[in-house]
């Protein structure tokens, strides 16, 4: 058949390549010569690659001359090679980056996490392993462990470990190995942000000498680094002590080269700013909260702490806070090298705005009290907007069956800064019931919530219209196993398909991931992180 196929007409053929896939024609050029000259023709790639517009390369094509056949020709065979596992469910290849132990030198204390949430049966989570929950009832919910990491558009930042020969695996991983010894060598220089695409990698200057890491995060292009002095300011009381809280603002680029050369892509980390997110500074405890979040332009904080008191307990009225800052300019202030303050009044320390008091997010109906609802944070800084998403269980009579839970979710819009309209409204999409700051960062589980899986997390691609997701079944038998799932959807309305159980262990351990339609990134029990490339 294949002597004939590419002897028929061409409008014949046209015809033909409406019901093939991109994989399909990939294979069908590497049958002979003759295919191969016929196939690559920009008549047929052009056809096939319309059912592919969303695709970051097709996207990309638009920018380039129309008569530019390598461009063309490469696109195809990147997308064919994409599709082609995507659509079998496994990873073309697994590359693990060993993350540095920065907990047992004394610089990670993650932000702690509740333990108590109104989006879980019964309020109440439990810390425990993967492997000891996996072994009981579906419906005890334990925490996943905070993670130190964090993806945006192909950029990966973490705190690399000396990379050893034992730990590459590929000819890709050798390649990167020389690049991460040399960036992260040095004690101070414990931050790396890797280009998944070109494996350049960029140094973040953070000297880690006599701070602690609390929390990172990676959007638009502007990486914040949350942080503590080790060494306390002031007492608190007869216990507690108070760290100096800090936050570094850095702008991450990728310059890529030009047409003329063939040099990678390079990662360029600048500092921006530095401002302080508590004025009196946190404890370093498991009861003080607090969450984030940023854009480009904005940085949100919210925290909750016990009020301590000996009259009241310290859930019944706790101190809440929600900050906002305007973060779009740079600046050379560092308040952390100013204790006293004196070049404050100089420099006005701008960017700090005024967000709402305890008193104005009891008005909102956001303060949360001793019942935690908060899901996610989210900021428009076009519009100078910041929503507040809740997620609560609804309770329901008798025994708790998880093919019949149901979750209310809610959302309240208003303005950043000032007073105008506020919006609540009962959302009409589902969110992920909360199992630690990482499910913070889902997106919204599109599609309903089967009965007997419990979403995870769900990251995805809007532009590609790819989505994955990680769920864990729920069952009410005790004999019956108890399992995390990784699964991905191609299309918008298309069906989910399970990825291989392979990928499940490698990057499930921490119930977080992130990714998009080049690959699927998670974190393994094995402190390192894990891609799955499917190119």
């Amino acid at each position: 058949m294949n002597q004939t196929l590419y002897n028929l007409p061409q409008d014949i053929l046209l015809l033909v390549l409406q019901y093939l896939e991109a994989p399909d024609v990939r294979c069908l050029q590497l049958t002979s010569h003759a295919c191969q000259n016929t196939f690559t023709d920009p008549i047929y790639l052009r056809t096939i690659l319309r059912f592919y517009t969303c695709t970051r390369e097709v996207r990309a094509l638009s920018t380039t001359l129309p008569n530019d056949e390598s461009n063309l020709y490469q696109a195809f065979k990147t997308i064919a090679a994409r599709y082609y596992h995507l659509g079998r469910g496994k990873a073309r290849r697994l590359q693990r980056l060993d993350l540095r132990a920065l907990d047992q030198s004394g610089h990670w204390f993650p932000a702690p996490q509740w333990d108590y949430h109104e989006s879980q049966p019964g309020g109440r989570l439990y810390h425990e392993t993967a492997g000891s929950h996996l072994r009981g009832m579906g419906w005890k919910p334990y925490l996943f462990r905070p993670t130190l990491w964090s993806y945006s558009d192909g950029l990966l930042v973490y705190a690399p470990s000396l990379v050893s020969d034992s730990t590459v695996h590929t000819a890709d991983d050798e390649s990167n190995k020389q690049a991460v010894n040399e960036q992260s060598g040095a004690a101070d220089s414990c931050l790396i942000v890797l280009d998944l695409e070109s494996g350049s990698v960029g140094k973040v200057p953070f000297d880690i000498t006599g701070k602690i890491i609390r929390n990172l995060r990676l959007r638009e292009n502007t990486l914040i680094v949350e942080w503590a002095e080790k060494e306390p300011w002031h007492d608190l009381n007869m216990v507690d002590k108070v760290h100096r809280h800090f936050a570094s603002c850095y702008d991450v680029t990728l310059a890529q080269p030009s047409t003329t050369t063939s040099a990678a892509a390079q990662v360029s980390v600048k500092f921006r700013s530095e401002w302080r997110v508590h004025f009196l500074g946190l404890p370093l405890t498991s009861r003080d909260y607090f969450f984030s979040t940023h854009t480009a332009k904005h940085y949100a904080l919210y925290y909750w702490q016990p009020n301590r008191s000996l009259w009241t307990g310290d859930e019944d009225q706790p101190i809440e806070a929600l900050f906002v800052w305007d973060i779009s300019s740079s600046s050379d202030y560092r308040p952390s090298d100013d204790p006293t303050n004196i070049h404050a009044r100089r420099t006005n320390e701008k960017g700090h705005l005024s967000g709402p008091s305890m008193r104005e997010l009891e008005w909102l109906g956001i303060r949360q009290h001793a019942s935690i609802s908060l899901t996610r944070i989210e900021i428009d800084s076009a519009n100078e907007v910041l929503m507040w998403r809740e997620n609560r269980f609804a309770n329901q009579y008798g025994y708790f069956d998880p093919a019949e839970r149901c979750w209310e979710s809610t959302s309240t819009s208003f303005k950043l800064v000032g007073a105008g309209a506020v919006l609540r409204r009962t959302a009409d999409v589902e969110l992920v019931s909360y199992r630690g700051h990482c499910s913070m960062d889902s997106t919204e589980v599109t599609g309903g919530i089967e009965g007997w899986f419990l979403p995870v997390c769900e990251v995805g691609d809007d532009q590609s219209q790819v989505k994955f997701g990680l769920i864990e079944t729920c069952f009410t038998g005790l004999v019956v196993e108890n399992r995390l799932l990784a699964r991905l959807r191609l299309e918008e309305d298309g069906e989910w398909m399970n990825l291989q159980d392979d990928i499940v262990k490698e990057v499930g351990c921490m119930g977080r991931i992130a990714g998009d339609e080049r690959w699927l990134i998670g974190q393994n029990n094995k402190l390192q992180l894990v891609v799955a490339r499917f190119q």
